[in-house]
């Protein structure tokens, strides 16, 4: 039966060399018009000198034009007063109408998420007879990444998932904040995520193991700390959008037609499809009886996978969300958005995460 993860003190571990993609079943804006270039209006003709003017008068008078062919000619070379900046770089398309459906992102953690591709890698341990034993084990969330559209976000763990409670929101930290402190329980853990123009750093505990992103047009370059392995995000003109990640044939694309988006990964028969109406998001991985059915509105989400009693309500309350899952003793985690600073408080005690911007 699929899964539906959410919740959980920030872990974000470096990932090892072997690190992949696998799925994992769960549990544009109209283009700016520039504005009315303001007409230059030039001085007031020069009365001509009577017969009776003198010499200096003269040169008084082709001193002033001089000067007015001058001005006429620095106004010629600057923007018209009044004119409008030009527009930031948007990634629309015929499907992809806003301008934030394209663009790095944080999305706090115990906000829900839906599997569509879980980033994977191995890690070995020693068996109780002292031989080694490695195991596929799911890469950790991480609230820095790029959001999609549709309420998809790709994570810097190389984790594809769905934000159900973006669909029908905006970004939980304003696109104008330029420094961003994500600081999880514990000591000497935070992590400092720092923009200027179309670049971010993302900075974590520790030393040299900086992650930037670099946004040039409808490209996004994700770098990581080390050598070659960097993932590139690209979107084209007609909405198809590609994660290009390190090593060979390594690619997920993302194919957005009206009604839907396929994600087709490298490989045959893992495609995945979000099927998209009004008010409903569907997640079908490859197989059967393993769909997970989203209904979002105003103020309210509800994701529902399948099976029995396992569902997981977002609702919002003024400037708190509240994530339910379903059971007479699960206990839910809210998400206060202050002014300046994101409260998490997942269940338990001394656990919280504080995002401040």
């Amino acid at each position: 039966m699929p899964s539906v993860e959410d919740g959980g003190a920030m872990q974000i571990p470096p990932l090892s060399a072997t690190s992949q993609l696998t799925y994992k079943a769960p549990p544009g804006s109209p283009a700016v018009a520039a504005g009315p270039a303001d007409a230059y209006v030039g001085p007031a003709p020069v009365a001509a000198p009577s017969s009776e003017g003198s010499k200096k008068t003269g040169l008084r008078v082709a001193a002033g034009l001089a000067l007015g062919l001058v001005g006429l000619g620095m106004l010629g070379c600057a923007p018209p007063l009044g004119a409008a900046p030009p527009p930031a770089v948007t990634c629309v398309s015929q499907h992809y109408q806003a301008t934030g459906d394209f663009t790095v992102e944080i999305i706090p953690e115990g906000v829900h998420r839906v599997d569509v591709m879980r980033g994977t890698h191995t890690v070995t341990e020693k068996a109780p007879d002292g031989s080694d034993v490695t195991r596929t084990v799911d890469n950790d969330y991480h609230p820095v990444g790029v959001y999609l559209g549709d309420g998809l976000f790709y994570d810097l763990n190389e984790n594809l998932v769905l934000v159900s409670d973006r669909i029908e929101n905006g970004p939980y930290v304003p696109a104008e904040a330029s420094r961003i402190n994500i600081d999880p329980p514990g000591w000497s853990n935070s992590t400092d995520v720092s923009r200027s123009g179309s670049s971010w750093t993302v900075d974590p505990p520790g030393w040299s193991n900086s992650t930037s992103l670099d946004q040039d047009g409808c490209r996004i370059s994700i770098d990581p700390a080390g050598w070659s392995n960097g993932t590139s995000v690209t979107r084209d003109a007609q909405g198809r959008t590609v994660i290009d990640r390190t090593g060979w044939a390594n690619e997920i694309v993302l194919t957005r037609s009206a009604d839907q988006v396929q994600v087709d990964p490298s490989g045959i028969g893992n495609t995945v499809t979000i099927r998209l109406s009004e008010g409903r998001t569907e997640v079908d991985p490859p197989g059967f009886g393993n769909t997970t059915v989203v209904t979002h509105g105003p103020g309210q989400s509800r994701v529902d996978p399948e099976g029995w009693a396992n569902e997981t309500s977002i609702v919002r309350d003024g400037n708190v969300i509240r994530v339910r899952p379903s059971g007479v003793f699960a206990q839910e985690t809210t998400i206060t958005l202050g002014q300046g600073q994101i409260q998490v408080d997942p269940p338990g005690f001394s656990n919280e995460t504080t995002i401040r911007y």
